[in-house]
């Protein structure tokens, strides 16, 4: 999971780095829901 992590934070430097105008907020939503759900217990 941590190189999983690492890997789209890593992506989304390179995607702001290409659009500068990219919605960093809501990529972050995006990635953070993405984990959340595969970090969420399946109680």
């Amino acid at each position: 999971m941590a190189f999983t992590l690492r890997h789209a934070l890593d992506g989304l430097a390179e995607l702001i780095a290409a659009d500068p105008a990219l919605d960093v907020d809501a990529s972050t939503r995006e990635f953070v829901a993405i984990f959340e759900g595969a970090t969420r217990s399946a109680r």
